[in-house]
C-alpha cells in the first residue's frame, strides 16, 4: 500500500506504490502521474505528501502552480494523521487568497462536488491555528499550506483504515478525472484563479462557471463581406 510507504517517508517505494495504485484504477480519461515530497519541519514535525495529478498537453505544466488541480495525500501531525482530497495548484500565500480560489473551484464544480462529498464523506472547512495543537513552530504556516484543499477527508492512521483511505483517494482521482472538462480550458481556469487570488479589493465574484476569457482579449471572429474580402471583428 502506498499509504504505508508515505508514512515511512520512503520516496522511492512510495512513488512506486503510488504509481502502481493509480495505474490499477478503472480506465481513466486522463493519464495520471505522481510525485512525493517530505519535510522535517511542518509546524516543527515531520510530514510528507504524495500528489496524483493529471497530465496532458491541455493541462498545467506544473501541477502545483496556477492552473493545477490534483489529489494530495498528506501525512502530518502528532499523532500522525492523513488529510487527502482535491487540492488547488497555486502559489503559497496568506490564508485569504487560497480560500477565494478554493471557493471559486467549489462553485465551478457545483452540485457534482456536493454529490461526491455526500457519497464519499468528504468535507470542506477552513483551517486555523487551533487545528494544530501539536505544533512546536508556526501553526499559522501549517494552516496556510492546507488552505488549498478543495474537498478532503481527515483520517487517523490506524492500520485497519489504510484500505479505506486508499479507496477514498481512488474515488477522488476518479471524480477529478471525470470533471476536469468542467474546468477546461485550463489556461482560462488558471487565469481565473489568479484573478481570485488578487481580487480582494474587488466585488465578490458571481460567476457560476469558469469564464472563458477572464484576463485576456476575446478571440477574433471572421465574417464574410463583399466577395473576395474578409474582415475580423471582436465578439
Amino acid at each position: 500500500m502506498f499509504i504505508e510507504q508515505l508514512i515511512a517517508r520512503d520516496e522511492a517505494l512510495a512513488r512506486e506504490a503510488a504509481q502502481r495504485f493509480v495505474n490499477g484504477l478503472s480506465p481513466l480519461t486522463h493519464a495520471f502521474d505522481c510525485s512525493f515530497e517530505s519535510t522535517e519541519d511542518f509546524g516543527g514535525k515531520q510530514a510528507a505528501f504524495i500528489d496524483f495529478f493529471p497530465t496532458g498537453n491541455d493541462l498545467a505544466t506544473d501541477h502545483k502552480k496556477f492552473g493545477g488541480i490534483f489529489v494530495r495525500v498528506w501525512v502530518f501531525g502528532e499523532p500522525k494523521m492523513a488529510a487527502s482530497g482535491l487540492f488547488l495548484g497555486a502559489e503559497r500565500a496568506e490564508q485569504s487568497e487560497p480560500r477565494r480560489g478554493v471557493a471559486f473551484v467549489r462553485k465551478s464544480l457545483g452540485s457534482a462536488l456536493t454529490q461526491f462529498e455526500s457519497k464519499e464523506d468528504f468535507i470542506y472547512h477552513t483551517w486555523s491555528s487551533g487545528n494544530f495543537p501539536w505544533t512546536t513552530k508556526s501553526s499559522r504556516a501549517v494552516a496556510r499550506q492546507l488552505e488549498q484543499f478543495i474537498s478532503f477527508r481527515e483520517e487517523s492512521l490506524d492500520p485497519t483504515l489504510f484500505a479505506t483511505i486508499e479507496a477514498r483517494v481512488a474515488a477522488a482521482i476518479q471524480f477529478l478525472d471525470s470533471h476536469l472538462s468542467v474546468l477546461k480550458p485550463i489556461r482560462d481556469f488558471g487565469q481565473a484563479i489568479i484573478r481570485e487570488y488578487y481580487s480582494e479589493n474587488l466585488p465578490v465574484s458571481t460567476d457560476q462557471v469558469v469564464p472563458r476569457w477572464p484576463l485576456q482579449t476575446p478571440p477574433l471572429m471572421a465574417t464574410q463581406t463583399p466577395p473576395g474580402r474578409t474582415v475580423e471583428i471582436v465578439m
